[in-house]
This record gives structure tokens, C-alpha cells and sequence, in this order.
């Protein structure tokens, strides 16, 4: 009994003094934003200290963010097995429709964390720090070349023109891009759905790895909404 009020005790400083474990590291919340912490609490383990400076932000607005986020992310899985079904059924205009909409989708979570506007970048490392996101383990949702070549599809075809190419090209096209008797420069729009490879150009982007990267951010805000709600 005594070890159970311990625990509750323990769980009691937590809550009074807003100390959350995230990513393996003690945070302390307050009204006025999110505060990495080097003390040691006193009902708790060690808080390690970390170098990272994040600005304060608070508690309202970092949940706005997450719920953004967190819709996002339906979206994306919407947009998915809507692809799914749609190359079932051999629809090459509806698969193409898809496909621009789950990469418009994945851009969405993907600027949340790597926003193009410098006034954007102190949110943004916060919550790359509080879900345990970073560049290196997210190469596919970090680049958004593709969906930028999808949205100024217009600036390609000027560019295709200007070299010389473009009379003779591929565009939404489904299958291996293997197959293709054109140079690489001629596939403006190519998807291989046994590989889950989007081929623009000469680019090859791997939508099976921005899956998996969704996933697993989906996978850290379940666990930071678990943390939150004990």
C-alpha cells in the first residue's frame, strides 16, 4: 500500500507541476509555453538537459497544431485507399486525382514541421521536439519537390519546352516506368503502383516511405496523446 501511494504521489506532482515525459525527456509546461527542464523533480527521475532552446508556446496553441496534424493525417489515409481503389478499378484520371491529393495532404503535415517561412520555425522545431521528428528519418515527407512539380506543373511543361522536349512525352501513365521507350526526361507523371514509385522526369519519389513516415508520426501522437490524458 504504501508503494501505491507512492505512485499516486508521484503522479500528483506530475499533474500540480505540469512535468510530462516526452521523447525520453522531462518536460515542464506552464502557462506560458513549453520549457525543456534540467532540475531534478522531486517526486520524479532526473530531467536530462537538453541544448535545444524552444520559444515558448502556449498549451492552447500547441494543441491547435497537433489537431491539425492529427487531420491531416485522416486525409492522408482517406486519400490512400481512395488510390487504392481507384487503380483496382483501372481509373487513370480518378488514380492521378488521388495521387495529388495525398501528396497535397503529406505536404500539410510535412510544412508543419519544415515550414517554409522563417517567422514559422520556432513552432515548428517545437513540435519536430515534442513528437521526436526529425529530417533525417523523414526524407519523404522533407521533400516536397514533387508536390511542388504537381502544382507548378505549368513551369515544367515551360521548361520541357525550352530544351526542346515535350512534342513527344508520357503523362499519367500507370505501370514500371522500365517500359517507357523515352528518355527519363520525357515521364512528366508515371506510377508504379507495385512499388508505390511516382516518377516525375527524372525523379523517382518512394510513396510507400511517406506512408511509413505518416504512420509513424501518427504512432508518436497516440503516445504523446496517452501522456497527455495521465
Amino acid at each position: 500500500m504504501a508503494g501505491v501511494a507512492r505512485l499516486k504521489y508521484r503522479a500528483a506532482w506530475f499533474a500540480e507541476h505540469n512535468v510530462r515525459l516526452v521523447g525520453g525527456e522531462w518536460v515542464r509546461f506552464r502557462g506560458t509555453g513549453m520549457h525543456k527542464t534540467s532540475t531534478r523533480p522531486r517526486a520524479g527521475p532526473p530531467a536530462r538537459e537538453v541544448s535545444v532552446k524552444c520559444d515558448a508556446m502556449e498549451d492552447w496553441k500547441v494543441e491547435r497544431y497537433v489537431s491539425e496534424l492529427e487531420r491531416q493525417i485522416e486525409y492522408v489515409k482517406l486519400s490512400v485507399k481512395a488510390l487504392d481503389e481507384t487503380i483496382r478499378s483501372n481509373n487513370v484520371q480518378e488514380t492521378f486525382r488521388n495521387l495529388h491529393s495525398f501528396l497535397t495532404h503529406a505536404a500539410c503535415i510535412s510544412k508543419l514541421f519544415w515550414p517554409p517561412e522563417q517567422k514559422s520555425k520556432a513552432r515548428a522545431e517545437l513540435l519536430r521536439k515534442l513528437l521526436g521528428v526529425e529530417e533525417e528519418t523523414s526524407p519523404g515527407l522533407s521533400n516536397r519537390s514533387l508536390r511542388n512539380s504537381l502544382d507548378h506543373f505549368d513551369e515544367r511543361l515551360d521548361e520541357a519546352f525550352s530544351k526542346g522536349h515535350g512534342k513527344l512525352f508520357v503523362d499519367s501513365n500507370i505501370g514500371s516506368v522500365g517500359a517507357i521507350d523515352l528518355g527519363p526526361e520525357l515521364v512528366f507523371r508515371n506510377y508504379d503502383p507495385t512499388s508505390r514509385i511516382y516518377t516525375f522526369r527524372e525523379q523517382d519519389f518512394d510513396l510507400g516511405q511517406i506512408c511509413k513516415e505518416v504512420g509513424d508520426i501518427e504512432r508518436a501522437l497516440m503516445a504523446w496523446r496517452t501522456q497527455q490524458a495521465t
